[in-house]
């Protein structure tokens, strides 16, 4: 490859000219667009027009376009201005970026947020954990697949091909993209010689993280709806002598059920589930659908703690999740699963499980042998590590495998023929790439088996957990995976109706095609339940906690006279429900709530179990998700056949109000999934108390509502459906004996005209475009518990409507029931709705027709 291949003549903000060394033609960039020029004419335009700047660099990344928050974008052209020579490995040489440059061919305004992202890309991108590789004749070289799929021709593994959207705009204007750009990977690239006698040995260890579920140590943990799992690396030790090369592929990713960890300053992590066992199975097969498919038959090492520990409290629970997950799938014939508690077990047991590794699975699995020219040998199968956050066991339990498979890989080279070679630069080669992977995320290597150099690597991690340090990363890596399409509410979109390569289309491409969403989707009709209940702190919770508890009363149907809307609803319609949404309120005593250390999960426990055993009794639902805050709790159960049909579940806490750090009995937690194509937000609140606080709850519902769409989360009001439920504490404006004399002759709507939801909602403060089923009940606040009499005490309160259900859409919605239960547990009753809606499945073939289609006519227009 000559030094500087690429010549960049540059008219700043306005065009540039691409010139690489013995092309044919040249590329002209510009506002316009991207299209080819010869070089005689190339260079009157240069001359002519006076460009003024000329940058040699060694390669092209392709384009990048960044979306301000204003809506507009801009172009960078990103090249590599500065690279280092790694090594070569069968005429393949690869090199590291050392040094990015973003040229700008448009007007570039003095945008301080703009010029903070520009620099914020070129650093992350200027890492050093960024490579590329050119053919010994200076063409371009995919590094992005591994020795055996590279030789066996296959096609660029988009899981690993970083830069993939900068390639769409030179697609989109009919430009050969692998002319003149490189693919890049992330990871960690070595090539080293091993001599031996008169002949020079090649090692080599390349490791390429996946940019399909990437994010910050902290963001980003587990599996996603499309099977990929977070910390995925793919590690390959090549042996090259002479002609012959072998090749040894490892993987590593997260644990793969839907789980979270955060970090609590001076306590630790706290691993948290966001699905259940039975929720997060259909993912969990997807995951090792997709390996087997690519590597063979996978034997998965899970290096997690089987007991308790102090600093790795949780994982004995995670552990669980993934035996029982294993347990309940379809994936025994090609998957084998093993655990091996790394930090209880000693060196004695972990020298033999390597041994059993290398008799069981290396020799079985075999390596993949290129000779003469010709594919010899295939691996057959794959080891899958993980512990925690896939960087320290994993990495010292791979290195052991990968010294192990080098001297079977050596003799395969040899001809059979068994030489001794100094492993001691191979396992150097293991330690430095085990530094580099989790430097990329924690700006700190790996740990080494409580070193004093430890110390100073938690301290680096524990800094980047608590500083915004993980937040600008995530920002970095939206801007380079997401580069494309950047308008939140088409990207959310995009993410319902479209396949997982969305992100790497142009703009206009994915709204044009998610325009044409109606053609290639057919409605899907839905039954949901929501119901709301405040327990006023678990009140009753030793009658809940015997045979006695009826919630059946409440959630299946036994309302019948109490609120209906249709005549044609009976309580045998609710065998049809295909989803239960119950928020509770209150459910906490107030007094623990301010007690750190008290054990809340006792209520949370309680009162889950009594919901799902009643919900058995009409049939097989299954927990989804649930969520938790204070005394707040919300969670859905879903019938088992729609599981498949459900991605994108994400959960979300918010508190108000200026003391919200320490009191948490206010607030709103937030469900939120895709089924099918369409999106749904269910949001169960409480918001403050007192009849003269109309404006704090006016303020509340604004607060929780901007807090609930933040730069990474969706906006609540994008989805198709949004529902809120709870305790909003609106009130009766009137005396005590005026609502009571309109109760009692069953006058709702005249009490309605009282209501302060009703009222603020009228004047645009609150709920604005939600609906509410016609209210045909009593209120449900404020009762003397254990009797069906409204408040007594001194303070007379006056009855109100203050557990409601809203519902914000465009979409279908017919109201079917919305009425109250006369349990008497509470000061307050509870309150159910039954609601029809609509969701649309996607028919993959139609959608795949119809993409194809308008991306030709967008390429032509």
């Amino acid at each position: 490859m000559p030094a500087k291949p690429f010549v960049l003549h540059i008219k700043p903000n306005e065009e540039c000219i691409i010139e690489r060394i013995g092309h044919p033609y040249c590329l002209c960039l510009d506002s316009n667009g991207i299209y080819g020029i010869d070089l005689e004419k190339a260079q009157k335009t240069i001359n002519k027009h006076k460009y003024t700047f000329m940058l040699e660099v060694f390669a092209c990344l392709g384009l990048l376009r960044l979306q301000m928050e204003r809506g507009d974008s801009h172009l960078f052209l990103v090249v590599a201005k500065g690279v280092s020579r790694v090594g070569g490995i069968q005429k393949r040489e690869i090199f590291r970026i050392e040094e990015v440059e973003m040229v700008s061919f448009q007007p570039l305004a003095s945008n301080s947020e703009l010029l903070k992202r520009k620099k914020r890309v070129t650093d992350f991108l200027s890492n050093g954990a960024f490579y590329f590789a050119f053919l010994d004749n200076g063409e371009t070289c995919d590094i992005t697949l591994s020795s055996e799929r590279y030789f066996k021709g296959e096609a660029t593994d988009s899981r690993f091909f970083w830069n993939k959207s900068f390639f769409s705009s030179f697609i989109e204007w009919g430009i050969e993209p692998n002319d003149w750009l490189v693919k890049i990977i992330c990871g960690s690239v070595e090539v080293q010689p091993i001599p031996w006698m008169n002949r020079t040995i090649k090692a080599a260890l390349i490791s390429r993280l996946s940019c399909e579920r990437v994010g910050a140590r902290f963001n980003t943990r587990g599996i996603n709806d499309d099977g990929q799992v977070a910390n995925f690396v793919e590690t390959e030790q090549i042996i090259q002598v002479g002609e012959d090369l072998t090749s040894f592929v490892q993987i590593r990713g997260s644990v793969p059920t839907f789980w979270e960890q955060t970090f609590v300053p001076m306590i630790g992590s706290k691993i948290r589930f966001l699905r259940s066992i039975e929720a997060s199975l259909p993912a969990f097969e997807r995951h090792f659908r997709t390996m087997t498919q690519l590597y063979g038959n996978i034997f998965v090492l899970n290096l997690l703690c089987k007991r308790f520990r102090l600093m790795t409290r949780g994982e004995q629970k995670l552990s669980e999740a993934y035996k029982k997950l294993y347990q309940q799938s379809n994936l025994k014939l090609n998957v084998h699963y093993q655990e091996f508690d790394y930090h209880n077990m000693g060196t004695i047991y972990l020298n033999k499980l390597i041994e059993d590794l290398k008799n069981i699975a290396i020799k079985q699995f075999n390596f993949f042998h290129y000779s003469e020219g010709v594919s010899s040998m295939s691996q057959k199968g794959v080891i899958r590590t993980n512990c925690l956050d896939c960087y320290d066991r994993t990495n010292e339990v791979q290195a052991l495998l990968g010294i192990k498979a080098f001297d079977l890989q050596l003799k395969l080279c040899m001809k059979g023929i068994l030489i001794k070679t100094n492993k001691s630069i191979i396992y150097d080669m293991w330690t430095r790439n085990g530094n580099e992977i989790p430097r990329i995320f924690t700006r700190a290597g790996a740990l080494k088996h409580y070193s004093i150099s430890d110390i100073q690597t938690r301290i680096i991690r524990t800094y980047c957990s608590i500083g915004n340090y993980e937040t600008k990363l995530q920002g970095k890596l939206n801007d380079i995976l997401e580069s494309n399409t950047t308008n939140i509410h088409l990207r959310e979109k995009a993410r319902s109706l479209l396949s997982n390569s969305w992100a790497q289309m142009p703009e206009e491409l994915v709204h044009s095609i998610c325009a044409k969403g109606p053609q290639f989707t057919c409605p899907v009709p839905i039954r949901i339940a929501v119901g709301t209940y405040n327990v006023m702190g678990s009140y009753h919770m030793d009658t809940f906690g015997s045979k006695n508890i009826n919630l059946a009363d409440w959630l299946l149907g036994g309302m019948k006279d109490r609120g209906e809307i249709s005549s044609a609803y009976n309580v045998q319609n609710n065998k049809d429900v295909d989803m239960f949404v119950i928020g509770l309120q209150e459910l906490i005593p107030s007094e623990y709530l301010s007690i750190i250390y008290r054990d809340q999960s006792y209520y949370y426990k309680a009162w889950m179990r009594h919901i799902k055993t009643t919900l058995q009794r009409n049939g097989d639902y299954k927990l989804l998700t649930s969520v938790t805050m204070g005394g707040l709790l919300l969670c859905v159960f879903v019938r088992p056949k729609l599981f498949k049909h459900i991605r994108n579940v994400e959960t979300d806490t918010k508190t108000v109000g200026i003391f919200r750090k320490v009191n948490i009995k206010k607030g709103a937690v937030q469900i939120r999934f895709d089924l099918y194509s369409t999106s749904f937000a269910f949001v169960s609140c409480h918001l403050p108390a007192h009849a003269d606080q109309a404006y704090e709850r006016n303020k509340s519902f604004e607060e929780i509502v901007n807090k609930l769409s933040s730069e990474f989360t969706r906006d609540l009001h994008s989805h198709d459906y949004v529902i809120w439920l709870g305790d909003m504490n609106y009130r009766i404006n009137t005396s005590r004996e005026v609502a009571e004399q309109i109760i009692r002759e069953k006058g709702w709507k005249e009490l309605l005209k009282h209501d302060q939801l009703k009222k603020y909602q009228s004047k645009g403060f609150i709920f604005q475009d939600y609906t509410e089923a016609e209210i045909n009940f009593p209120p449900t606040y404020k009762y003397e518990v254990g009797t069906g009499h409204f408040d007594t005490s001194k303070k007379q309160r006056v009855p109100s409507w203050t557990d409601r259900i809203l519902i914000k859409t465009e979409s279908s919605l017919v109201p079917l029931f919305y009425g109250v239960s006369p349990l008497e547990y509470s000061d307050h009753r509870p309150v159910l709705g039954i609601y029809d809606v609509t969701a649309f499945k996607v028919d993959e073939n139609t959608r795949h027709m119809i993409t194809a289609s308008t991306a030709k006519n967008v390429r032509t227009s």
